[in-house]
């Protein structure tokens, strides 16, 4: 009997961490459910990047998305990207792949991040959790850490490291969901920028 119970504690203990990890993850997909199967929603959030932070703003509705920062805004509607860079005046349309929208708005990786990523470790202090996520194929994206509060179930923090040593942190400060909005909310509207250059990328 002493020598069974030798051999299952260390599969025991081999087990714990596995355990911990699988609880983890069941409660990362409460919080992104939040986000992600709502029918519509809107946020307010902090971008770092290279040491300046930014405010902005994203509503989205499934895959349609408007992102707006103080220098730029992008309008997604689903099949054609217009991405406004308001020191120029100018606007450039583009049909997106995948990894494109994921890198202009990287809120998005919360919608598809058990497709394309796999999780690495986790951890947990109180009720804050976090998880590193490490893509499945070589990709442009090298790593992404989601911190959120398990007892709320809300994403708090987005950092996506890039290759070549770029990175980008994107903290949720607010976000509402089911907000109504029309199919010309992604759309973009020549008539409000009537003196901006338009570049067609397609």
């Amino acid at each position: 009997m002493f020598k069974k119970t030798l051999f299952i504690l260390p599969l025991l203990l081999f087990a714990l961490p596995c355990m911990a990890q699988e609880n983890a993850i069941a409660s990362l997909d409460k919080a992104i459910a939040k986000i992600s199967e709502a029918e519509s929603i809107s946020i307010n959030f902090t971008l770092c990047q290279e040491g300046d932070d930014t405010a902005g703003t994203i509503d989205m509705q499934r895959e349609k998305f408007v992102l707006h920062l103080s220098d730029m805004t992008v309008w997604f509607d689903g099949t054609t990207q217009w991405t406004y860079i308001e020191s120029a005046q100018e606007i450039n349309i583009s049909t997106p792949e995948a990894e494109e929208l994921e890198q202009t708005s990287p809120l998005l990786l919360l919608q598809s991040y058990k497709k394309d990523f796999i999780c690495q470790s986790t951890e947990k202090n109180g009720d804050i959790c976090t998880a590193v996520l490490h893509p499945k194929e070589p990709a442009n994206i090298q790593t992404v850490t989601i911190t959120w509060d398990a007892k709320k179930n809300e994403i708090t923090r987005l950092s996506v490291s890039q290759e070549g040593g770029a990175s980008i942190e994107i903290t949720l400060q607010s976000y509402k969901t089911d907000k109504n909005f029309s199919p010309d909310h992604f759309v973009f509207d020549k008539n409000k920028y009537p003196n901006t250059e338009i570049i067609d990328l397609r």
